[in-house]
């Protein structure tokens, strides 16, 4: 049995499990690799609606709607194209492309055995078991509770009438149907329901009586099975004598619970300064009884096999892994890295790796380009610039007119042109600056220094690598390109 996630739980939702993260050494280079990937959504083929055929696969034409809708809805499509209500047309021929070449690196994962590798089929074990966890409680839950429209009505009623008794609750704490108009204060009965009210009180209900339903159901598991526990071992068991760890506490229908089971579960659910307890362990050992009762029922409707949509999402997400996996353990593992290349990048690239410059100088801000132009005449014909700072400067910061230290990056291209021209006690400007305008007496400026290469190594790793990986995963897609049959129907094109 997998472990439950977290165990301050509503019953039903907390058996929804952690998918084991498998990709361990690429975390730093994962999120620029992965980008490269095309998510696939399922469609069952009929032979006919088919976008293009990958071997013995298909990308039937619901499969590839669908990923146009979910392209819209990402980063990776312009203004214009992510608000229209169809893909453009010149772009269906590269969009189709890359569906078929993320197809072809599941198939590849596939003839690499990717998929028969512990980790993969205990996440797609996992994967399987959440969505079916979530379907059983649909099925024995949610479908099961009724609400009628009386119910709604009574339910308003009430809450209104407790808000007139007791004042009402705060605004945190106020329950749908009770606010109250004015007619409804003199007459002394609530408001008409809006529709808004009405969903509000039936989700309610709904809430309320699915904790009776959810009970209910799981007696009826508990009453349906063979359960035995051994309240002697598990009182016993402890972490401090690890020859007990293993005993059995428990029997669910003749799969066994451990007691390491138990008491791995109560340092995940427990704060670290609370102390054991014979209580926490029975109500521990409860909840894993009820966890393995749970998959045990999930598994037996073989929703994977009996739900047309499960079963969709299930092939999704299998390809979405066998792509990742291919990328993870086949393409990465093969680029080997030189320091040689991680030094010439750094060369040919050097001014990315350099400091702004800095700016010394005195600065005057004015509120509009028409003052700080007279200001510069002025200064030009003599004035002084200390003194026109402190007495019409917008700087509020207590240092106009001073000389201080700047990013030259803070200005325009143009000021940068004309600060690389000028000489010690220039009065250059106006330039404008986040909606001022400024004049400036130049004093010079510091060129920027360059990073050592030892600083942006890791940055430096990252891009060449990238850039690596991107040419050796298109050059191997093109040779499984040459090597599988692709065949695409241009109709959908046209």
């Amino acid at each position: 049995m997998t472990n439950p996630a977290n165990l301050s739980f509503v019953p039903f939702p907390a058996v929804q499990r952690i998918l084991k993260k498998v990709l361990s050494t690429t975390i730093a280079l994962l999120p620029a690799i992965l980008l490269s990937g095309c998510a696939l959504l399922s469609g069952a083929s009929d032979g006919k609606g088919w976008a293009a055929k990958v071997g013995d696969e298909v990308i039937t034409i619901d499969e590839f709607n669908e990923a146009i809708k979910a392209l819209h809805k990402s980063g990776r499509v312009g203004k214009g194209l992510s608000e229209g209500s169809s893909f453009e047309k010149q772009n269906y021929g590269k969009f189709l492309d890359e569906l078929i070449d993320s197809r072809l690196m599941a198939i590849e994962a596939g003839n690499a055995k990717l998929d028969k590798e512990p980790d993969f089929i205990s996440e797609m074990d996992n994967y399987t078991l959440n969505l079916s966890l979530r379907q059983l409680r649909y099925d024995e839950v949610t479908a099961k509770v009724k609400v009628e429209d009386a119910e709604i009505e009574a339910y308003y009623r009430e809450k209104g009438v407790k808000k007139k008794e007791h004042g009402g609750p705060s605004a945190k704490e106020e329950q749908p149907g009770v606010k109250e108009d004015k007619d409804s204060k003199e007459s002394g009965a609530p408001k008409q329901m809006s529709d808004k009210d009405r969903e509000a009180v039936r989700n309610a209900i709904v809430k309320e009586k699915s904790v009776g339903r959810e009970k209910i159901y799981f007696d009826e598991l508990r009453a349906a099975s063979d359960i035995k526990t051994y309240a002697d071992v598990l009182k016993a068991a402890s972490e401090a004598k690890p020859d007990g760890v293993g005993l059995v506490v428990a029997e669910v229908n003749g799969a066994a619970i451990t007691a390491e089971d138990v008491l791995a579960q109560m340092k995940i659910a427990r704060k670290a300064d609370k102390a054991d307890s014979e209580a926490e362990r029975v109500a521990m050992l409860d909840r894993l009884v009820l966890y393995k009762l749970l998959d045990n029922a999930a598994r037996r409707r073989n929703y994977a096999a009996n739900d047309k949509a499960i079963a969709g999402a299930i092939k999704k997400y299998r390809l979405d892994k066998l792509q990742t996996a291919f990328k993870t353990k086949v393409i990465l593992p093969s680029i080997v890295l030189k320091d040689s290349e991680v030094s010439e990048y750094y060369d040919r690239n050097k001014e990315k790796y350099r400091l702004p410059d800095a700016l010394t100088g005195a600065f005057l801000i004015l509120p509009d380009a028409a003052k700080a132009k007279e200001t510069l005449d002025d200064l030009k014909k003599g004035a002084d610039f200390t003194y026109l700072a402190q007495s019409n400067s917008s700087d509020k910061s207590g240092k106009a007119g001073q000389v201080i230290t700047v990013n030259a990056n803070a200005f325009s291209s143009e000021a940068i042109n004309a600060f690389s021209k000028a000489k010690k006690g220039d009065m250059l400007g106006p330039f404008e600056m986040g909606g001022s305008w400024v004049v400036v007496n130049f004093i010079g400026v510091e060129p920027g220094q360059y990073i050592p290469l030892e600083d942006a190594r890791k940055e430096i790793t990252n891009l060449v690598v990238n850039e690596k990986f991107k040419a050796q995963l298109d050059e191997y897609v093109k040779r499984l390109r040459a090597v599988i049959p692709v065949v695409v129907n241009e109709e959908i094109l046209k």
